[in-house]
């Protein structure tokens, strides 16, 4: 809360706003007090420009929440839905949804593990054979090692299914599209083989694409690449891709 309180970028929620709201007409309040028959403070006067910057940038940033210009702030009566008006409930043109938090998937790390070959077994005495030593008995040398390619395969195939089971399902987040333009891409999704299943949720100008499908989120993009060349990726990691309609 109140991370940039000057900066016209970006969205606030209610809470933020109405707070904006008391900290500008309780200052407004005090600074009217003090210049009140008393010119010995007019230079106070001056605090009413950056109280009124701060109002208009954390209005504007209100209006941004809800998907709209900063220019609404205006509109008589606007303040209304600025105050209890919900916002997007997801990323659109103006930035991320400050009820979000940001959540930073954790890095699957793998083992180093060193196989080791089993102990060689002792020499025991056998039937006699054509091997005899220096006492005049016979020994059948048997030596029994487990093959160390055996553990380092199967190492291996735990380590790409780990990578199969979390790059499965990928949360494809497209911006700046409508209804139509969302069922033309989703049209696009069904033609690759990749693809096992897919479902969606459409928002204001946002749509919420949940695919599964058998190769990695990576893979995914660069299918993508193929059959939209047009896109502009704003963000790529396991299991989840943004992207922009251009």
């Amino acid at each position: 809360m109140f991370k940039n309180p000057f900066s016209f970028n970006g969205r606030i929620r209610r809470s933020e706003y109405g707070i904006s709201l008391i900290i500008y007409f309780a200052s407004f309040l005090i600074v009217g007090n003090i210049l009140d028959g008393n010119q010995k403070h007019d230079f106070i006067g001056f605090v009413i420009i950056p109280l009124f910057w701060f109002l208009l940038s954390q209005g504007a940033k209100r209006c941004h929440d809800r998907n709209h210009s900063g220019w609404y702030q205006i509109i008589p009566f606007y303040v209304l839905w600025m105050m209890f008006g919900e916002g997007t409930a997801d990323s659109n043109e103006y930035g991320a949804n400050p009820k979000e938090r940001v959540f930073t998937p954790p890095v699957l790390v793998t083992p180093v593990v060193t196989a080791t070959p089993a102990p060689e077994k002792k020499a025991t005495a056998a039937a006699p054979v054509n091997n005899i030593n220096s006492s005049g008995y016979s020994m059948d040398l048997k030596i029994d090692k487990k093959p160390v390619d055996d553990i380092l395969d199967s190492l291996k195939t735990n380590k790409e299914q780990n990578l199969s089971l979390t790059d499965r399902e990928t949360k494809l987040e497209i911006a700046n599209v409508d209804n139509a333009q969302t069922q033309h891409v989703l049209k696009k999704l069904r033609s690759l083989s990749s693809i096992n299943s897919l479902s969606y949720n459409y928002y204001v100008s946002t749509a919420v694409v949940t695919i599964n499908h058998r190769n990695t989120s990576q893979d995914l993009l660069d299918e993508l690449y193929k059959i939209m060349p047009g896109i502009e990726v704003r963000d790529v990691r396991a299991g989840h891709i943004s992207i922009k309609i251009k």
